[in-house]
């Protein structure tokens, strides 16, 4: 139900908070593969899991220092070159995965 689907998000969410702020406390940038590592220490439920390691799954998928994209990590570009006066950029966030406010805040962050 649509509820127990947000207390599920909350309680992921929350864990993910966490490892953030302990991230920043410590005024350390983690690698990908530090992410993850922390949030499989926050001992979530598996309930509650599922839907964070979805959307880390799809995080990797577009990341170049991910594992799976070493291939094609030579080929990566720093995006802030694709963003210049009169240059038009097409961001397509049709995702089943993520909802209207994520989509909303990385489309935020690429405006930034």
């Amino acid at each position: 139900t649509g509820g127990s689907q947000g207390a599920s998000q909350h309680h992921y969410l929350a864990g993910v908070a966490n490892v953030l702020r302990r991230f920043q406390i410590a005024q350390h940038t983690p690698s990908l593969r530090e992410f993850e590592a922390a949030l499989k220490a926050e001992n979530l439920q598996p309930q509650h899991t599922a839907a964070l390691f979805q959307r880390i799954s799809f995080l990797k998928s577009l990341l170049s220092e991910a594992d799976e994209n070493k291939a094609v990590a030579p080929y990566a570009i720093d995006i802030t070159t694709l963003f210049k006066p009169g240059q038009v950029v097409v961001v397509d966030l049709n995702n089943p995965i993520l909802a209207a406010q994520e989509v909303n805040n990385i489309f935020s962050t690429v405006l930034t």
